[in-house]
């Protein structure tokens, strides 16, 4: 949540979602690509690939707009929408003109003009999925409540969205975008999240040879980090992989399925229990990140992102990107906003239900090394 609130700047760019489909598109995702996990280095950047991608990211970058004035941004939007359909339901035929229908429809209940805030954003999706059979809205970060009461007949699904998947549920929610302009792309910082580039920082450099590459790394108590991993693997969403044979990790609902991040090594942990494959997960990410991260690096706690120092702390983070924090965003740190990408509603020490599942993994050497090399040592703190 603490880092989608950046999406709110207009100091930044942004991509609508992470860069995993420009990669797929790319073919330098699992299992196309000769590392066997979604570490990319340099020499994954062929000339052919940085060409995709670089399209890819052209027709993406931008910042949230608003809801359409006019017959000629309104069919903008329909066909930015159509694009991400394809991404995000690439088994679905959703038909040009059926999509624009839908569209008309869902914008017709959205405030012309006005700029896009949470809940007419899940209005707009419910709208559309109310008009599109086959966008199912349970694989969209939407309140469950909201799905229910407008879409009764649709039930939460049990297994992934389809047989491939390019985007990660859950999806990016439609909203009305704005490509960002030549200058922008010359003086504003690209923000790009995606928690895979843990294992893609030398690729990443390489693929912006005359840019600034910084890392914000962000990190999270390992109990709680931990924990959400755990919720994540067994929620309706967060598919990544496709394995071509079945796991046998203990206690994943989904035996078909890799969730979140794919480390290297990941192989030997596909017959361990769930709680040990999330705690490989949490372990591999960050000691990737402090392996690869380098000088002009920035390390913030989500803890103290969620407290009452958080304006101090953006404060710290748009100093370090050379970025003024702008009015809006200084409005949405003072507010915040709904949760995101998230399993259940935040609150402080949900790990504790689980503690006698997680102390084994917290107490394992590798685990504990990396933990007071992150800053956690006192667990009174862990909240």
């Amino acid at each position: 949540m603490s880092m989608e609130m950046l999406r709110h700047s207009r100091s930044l760019l942004h991509f609508r979602g992470e860069i995993n489909p420009f990669l797929a598109a790319a073919k330098l995702v699992y299992p196309h690509t000769s590392t066997d996990c979604d570490a990319l280095s340099a020499h994954h950047l062929t000339p052919e690939a940085r060409s995709v991608i670089a399209a890819e990211m052209a027709t993406d970058a931008g910042q949230p707009g608003r809801w359409p004035t006019n017959p000629t941004e309104l069919k903008g939007l329909a066909s930015n929408i159509a694009r991400r359909l394809k991404i995000q339901w690439p088994a679905v035929n959703f038909e040009q003109r059926s999509v624009h229908e839908a569209v008309t429809h869902a914008a017709s209940l959205t405030p012309p003009g006005q700029k896009a805030c949470p809940q007419s954003i899940q209005d707009f999706q419910l709208a559309l999925a109310e008009r599109l059979p086959g966008l199912n809205p349970w694989f969209y970060d939407l309140d469950p409540k909201a799905i229910t009461a407008a879409l009764p007949d649709i039930k939460p699904p049990t297994s992934a969205p389809g047989p491939n998947i390019i985007e990660e549920p859950p999806f990016v929610l439609h909203q009305p975008w704005d490509l960002a302009k030549p200058k922008q792309l010359g003086n504003l910082p690209l923000l790009i999240k995606t928690p895979s580039n843990a294992y893609r920082l030398p690729f990443l450099r390489a693929l912006f040879p005359n840019a600034r590459v910084q890392v914000l790394h962000l990190t999270r108590n390992p109990a709680a980090a931990i924990n959400g991993l755990v919720d994540g693997w067994r929620f309706r969403g967060f598919h990544a992989h496709k394995l071509e044979q079945p796991h046998g990790i203990d206690g994943a609902p989904e035996r078909n399925w890799w969730k979140y991040d794919l480390p290297p090594g990941w192989r030997a942990w596909t017959q361990r229990s769930l709680v040990e494959v999330a705690g490989f997960q949490w372990r591999s990410a960050h000691e990737h990140i402090l392996d690869n991260r380098g000088d002009d690096a920035l390390q913030i706690r989500f803890e103290d992102l969620i407290g009452p120092t958080r304006h101090r702390i953006f404060e710290r983070i748009f100093s370090w990107m050379d970025a003024p924090l702008d009015p809006n965003m200084a409005r949405i740190i003072q507010t915040g906003l709904p949760p995101v990408m998230a399993t259940e509603r935040p609150r402080q020490r949900r790990w504790f239900a689980r503690a006698e599942l997680l102390e084994p993994v917290l107490n394992d050497p590798r685990v504990a090394h990396l933990t007071n090399a992150l800053g956690y040592t006192d667990r009174a703190t862990w909240v």
